[in-house]
């Protein structure tokens, strides 16, 4: 559950501590599809798109 207050412009998570925890010990991570290539470089490398998607060297 969440909790959106659109005047203090707040977005607050409604979930315990311990539950939390649970997620955060059970979570394996992202493992990304493309492993090498100019496509893995890319994604490991863009900016967000908000700036461009452009490659950070």
């Amino acid at each position: 559950m969440l909790e959106i207050d659109l005047v203090r412009r707040s977005i607050e998570l409604l979930v315990s501590d311990e539950e939390m925890e649970r997620r955060r010990a059970s979570w394996n991570g992202f493992e990304p599809k493309v492993k090498d290539g100019y496509l893995a470089r890319y994604s490991k490398l863009v900016t967000s798109a908000s700036t461009g998607g452009v490659l950070k060297i």
